[in-house]
């Protein structure tokens, strides 16, 4: 069963990882992990869309926690079972595996070569935890993707709210939901039942179960893993937002997009808009220019 990519941050990311792909051209077998696998869908994507050539070969695995308070009991069998129809040909009773959020990842030093998240780094308690654990398991010159809002962000996009997650107050957050709410805004109106239960509980998913980070402070705990962090790919987040407005084509073209201009627009504008799209490389060529110069010497 092929699966068709509708959204466009789903098309967006299949687009960076084809773009960023190509540097395997002569591995057979490419293996990608999505972090916080939820459902399975992206999974699924990844599995059926990614471009590569006849002699290579995609393994897809998922991982998400089991713990964290968000995720319904046995989501993990269902996530299975879903794989299980939509790519009946994997074993994903093997691919697919969850951990309590205080354990290391099940997995080997090195044991992939792409890393993937979508919007799951705002529920992160502990970034240096989840960043010491991506260096790990990504091998040398392997990249990974995240696609998360940053604190800066206008838009909270759970609840489709103007800065809901500046409000660290219960009351005061609830009683902005119910506001906003009535006013037409946000998720309520598709969501039903009483407003004031809704505000109630969507309050403590917020203050619960979300965690903003700042710019700094997130580009501080990745330097401190060794991973060389970019926003090079947000721009076309974005621009591919704004041809679907128009129901224009998916642009697929991510090429020549390492500018400082790109940088500067996803940092000084485009993070304050919603979520952004965090380029990572396991990659340090100062230490192989530095032993190449004591060789010399």
């Amino acid at each position: 069963m092929s699966v068709k990519v509708k959204s466009v941050v789903y098309k967006h990311l299949v687009s960076v990882l084809n773009a960023e792909i190509q540097r395997y051209g002569d591995k057979e077998v490419i293996r990608i992990l999505d972090v916080g696998c939820g459902d399975g869908y992206l999974v699924s994507c990844l599995t059926e869309n990614l471009a590569v050539a006849r002699n290579q070969r995609i393994e897809v695995y998922g991982l998400d926690v089991n713990d964290h308070g968000v995720q319904q009991a046995g989501f993990i069998a269902r996530t299975i079972d879903v794989l299980s129809a939509c790519c009946p040909s994997v074993a994903w009773q093997e691919r697919i595996a969850s951990v309590s959020v205080h354990d290391p990842w099940p997995y080997d030093e090195g044991s992939f070569d792409i890393i993937v998240s979508n919007q799951v780094l705002e529920h992160v308690g502990d970034l240096d935890r989840f960043f010491s654990e991506v260096s790990r398991t990504l091998e040398k010159g392997g990249f990974s993707v995240h696609l998360f809002p940053l604190s800066c962000c206008f838009m909270e996009s759970h609840l489709n709210l103007p800065l809901a997650h500046r409000i660290v107050n219960h009351t005061l957050l609830a009683w902005y939901i119910r506001v906003l709410s009535r006013l037409g805004l946000g998720k309520f109106k598709t969501h039903g039942g009483r407003l004031d239960s809704y505000a109630d509980m969507h309050a403590d998913y917020m203050l619960n179960y979300t965690n903003y980070f700042s710019y700094r402070s997130l580009f501080d705990v990745v330097k401190k893993h060794g991973l060389r962090a970019s926003l090079k790919h947000t721009p076309m987040l974005y621009l591919n937002k704004i041809r679907s407005l128009f129901r224009l084509k998916h642009r697929t073209s991510y090429c020549a997009l390492d500018s400082v201009l790109n940088e500067l627009v996803s940092k000084m504008l485009l993070s304050r808009i919603s979520i952004v799209t965090l380029f990572l490389e396991n990659k340090n060529c100062y230490r192989i220019h530095e032993s190449t110069v004591s060789d010399k010497i």
